[in-house]
This record gives C-alpha cells, sequence and structure tokens, in this order.
C-alpha cells in the first residue's frame, strides 16, 4: 500500500499500529520525533490526551532508538510519514482518572477506538491543544523524569539524568545522519 501510494505522489496523515503493553499501565503511543520539527509529533497524542481518559500522554515516548530501526513506526516514519506511531494499550489495567485501578474493558478499548478516530478528525483540522512540557512527576519530594525507553518502567532522579541525555544526543545525531542519507536517495 505505501508503494502505491508513493508511486501515485501520495502519503498517508497518519499511520499507525496498535499492540498490547504488558508491564505499563494506561493507553500511550510511540513516536518518531523529526529533528526539523521535533514538537510536531507530539500533536496527536496531545489531541488523544485531551479526549480520552485511558490515554496517558506522559507514557508516551517520541525517542527513536536503534534497536526499533526494524519496527513498523520506524519504517514508515523514514518513507515519509511523519505521524508515524504505535499505539500502546495495558493488559495491566489502568492507574489514571475514572479507569484508575480497574482492568481495560472490551467496551473501553471500543471507546479508545472512536476517541482515535475523532483525534484524526481534529488533527486533520489543525485543532492541536498547546502541547505540554516534557513528562515529569514528583516522587518522594523528588523531580523524577520519565524515561524515553519503551521497554522499561524506570525512572530517574536529576543526577541520573543527565547521563540518559547525553545517549539521547548520540542517538538524535545518528538519526539526523539518517534521515540526511534517505533524502539524498
Amino acid at each position: 500500500l505505501l508503494q502505491w501510494l508513493k508511486a501515485h505522489d501520495k502519503k498517508p496523515f497518519v499511520y499507525c499500529d496498535f499492540h498490547g503493553h504488558s508491564r505499563k499501565k494506561n493507553v500511550f503511543v510511540y513516536g518518531c520525533r523529526d529533528s526539523q520539527k521535533p514538537r510536531k509529533v507530539e500533536e496527536f497524542p496531545a489531541i488523544l490526551n485531551e479526549l480520552a481518559p485511558l490515554f496517558s500522554s506522559q507514557d508516551c515516548s517520541f525517542h527513536v532508538e536503534r534497536s526499533k530501526e526494524s519496527t513498523a513506526r520506524v519504517v514508515v516514519w523514514r518513507l515519509g510519514v511523519k505521524n508515524s506511531y504505535t499505539m500502546e494499550s495495558t493488559y495491566c489495567g489502568a492507574d489514571q482518572g475514572p479507569y484508575e485501578g480497574t482492568q481495560v474493558r472490551i467496551e473501553d478499548l471500543e471507546e479508545m477506538g472512536r476517541l482515535f478516530c475523532i483525534g484524526l478528525h481534529r488533527l486533520s483540522e489543525g485543532m492541536c491543544p498547546p502541547l505540554q512540557n516534557e513528562c515529569t512527576k514528583k516522587k518522594d519530594g523528588k523531580r523524577m523524569e520519565v524515561l524515553d525507553d519503551e521497554d522499561t518502567d524506570e525512572e530517574v532522579t536529576m543526577e541520573e539524568e543527565e547521563e540518559t541525555r547525553e545517549e539521547e544526543k548520540e542517538e538524535d545525531e545518528w538519526t539526523k545522519e539518517v534521515e540526511e542519507e534517505d533524502e539524498e536517495i
């Protein structure tokens, strides 16, 4: 389908594959941050966060890791679809809003699907809420930041954050190099 669209000078507006997540709670997305428009990828999740009580923008990650290069969202993103996501829905239940402490039911997932479609419409109409700063929360009186790693639920203190930022900077530089190579092709 993507090859056909490309051959006819068309591009999907949004690509999203849907998965279940065995360790994190709520519904959230992984996306691909573009170095030229780094906040653009956060618009759709911001809309979903406003619409859907089960959706958690705090659990979203937009960092492209080398180990995730072969995932569908990254491959499609490299093909030029900048709104490329993996939506993850919990197997563990929710820990926020009216769903806190409950298991996710089929009806909840159907509602999330309906709100996903409304969110697509709002995104296509440019109806994006103001974007928030980095996702942060407090624990035991210390500022904690959620890691941008979809395979962990770890949290780091501000002292540990600097090391993580250096690694992200290296990966961002690598991503930028790959984007430039893609443009040359």
